[in-house]
């Protein structure tokens, strides 16, 4: 079995001198796994819903797409066997490079440059859809292909890129979780 659910639905707005933003923070279960996707800063709600859909916190593995606060800051919130990115397996004080699939076959890595380096997004073919948990290469949906591809990044180190990335995710996935709002079924 393999399922992915969304835990803490995020938002990102512009406030007067800058951002109020919370990351969409989902929970991948397969086999072998548990993760927690981008465990934002909404300590407390990531907790409870963990305590709602049944989860030991202390069997939980978490993944961060990228390292901007607003997606890890709430990493101390699930006691965690190890924190897990594009490349690495950190473990306490000991990090160490994985060989690409840290999760076994279950769950694809897929690095997503161009809002952030080192940027990765998981592909995880789950046994209701395939999923595309995003992260800030694709902030928010519920909106047509065309304005998905082109919606502004304010914080974008490659806007070309960050497009290419936009269009594979969009090929791929029949259900994007963005990086700051609901899921969605791609248009």
């Amino acid at each position: 079995m393999i399922s992915v659910e969304v835990l803490v639905e995020g938002y990102a707005r512009r406030i007067l001198d800058g951002w109020d933003a919370l990351a969409t923070t989902s929970l991948i279960r397969t086999d072998g796994h548990v993760v927690v996707v981008d465990p934002g800063s909404a300590s407390q709600r990531i907790r409870q819903a963990l305590r709602s859909h049944g989860v030991e916190q202390h069997e939980c593995t978490v993944f961060v797409t990228h390292f901007h606060f607003d997606h890890v800051a709430g990493m101390t919130a699930v006691p965690h066997l190890a924190v897990v990115d594009g490349t690495h397996v950190y473990a306490g004080s000991i990090s160490r490079r994985h060989d690409g699939s840290p999760f076994g076959d279950a769950i694809e890595l897929l690095s997503t440059p161009g809002h952030a380096p080192g940027h990765t997004s998981l592909l995880v073919d789950a046994d209701d859809a395939r999923y595309a948990i995003a992260g800030d290469v694709i902030w928010h949906g519920r909106q047509s292909r065309e304005a998905l591809l082109q919606a502004p990044d304010p914080f974008a180190e490659d806007g070309d890129l960050l497009m290419e990335n936009r269009k594979q995710l969009l090929r791929w996935a029949d259900v994007i979780i963005p990086g700051h709002g609901p899921a969605f079924s791609v248009p």
